[in-house]
């Protein structure tokens, strides 16, 4: 069985689910959200903030060689072409690591992105062989801004 969820046009309407692995006809993984020749529209661009962040942390992940995608709102409305996020969403990404990153090298990535998808918010999840971490803005948690999930 596969941890699914089914989500509708509200945060309200998620539902967590399990599906068998037999029934599962596609799937988008946020590196191949990343790599899509997706097309936002500029009037979404302007009405959600996240939307527009997005073509601007491509570069950075991109200069810095990071395997990475989106999440949330914004991964959902790209793979399924519906409008899901909103003005106040938050730019979900998820990195995957082959190595672990330095203290000093995760405060530089997300103080990076972070100038990026200004006045957007981001929220990093680096995933590597040991395990998910966050990553928080600097001071948030302990001194590298680093929680293992």
């Amino acid at each position: 069985m596969m941890p699914v969820g089914v989500r509708g046009m509200t945060r309200q309407q998620r539902f967590a689910a399990f599906l068998a692995v037999a029934e599962i006809t596609d799937r988008l993984s946020p590196e191949d959200l990343a790599a899509s020749p997706h097309v936002i529209e500029r009037e979404r661009k302007d009405a959600v903030p996240t939307l527009a962040a997005l073509a601007r942390v491509v570069t950075v992940l991109a200069c810095r060689g990071q395997r990475w995608g989106p999440g949330g709102s914004i991964g959902f409305e790209i793979a399924t072409g519906a409008a899901a996020a909103t003005p106040s969403s938050d730019l979900d990404l998820i990195l995957r690591q082959d190595r672990r990153l330095g203290p000093d090298e995760a405060v530089d990535l997300r103080a990076a992105l972070a100038e990026a998808a200004a006045p957007a918010r981001v929220d990093v999840l680096l995933e590597k062989v040991g395990g998910p971490f966050r990553c928080h803005p600097s001071g948030t948690t302990g001194a590298t801004g680093i929680e293992r999930l």
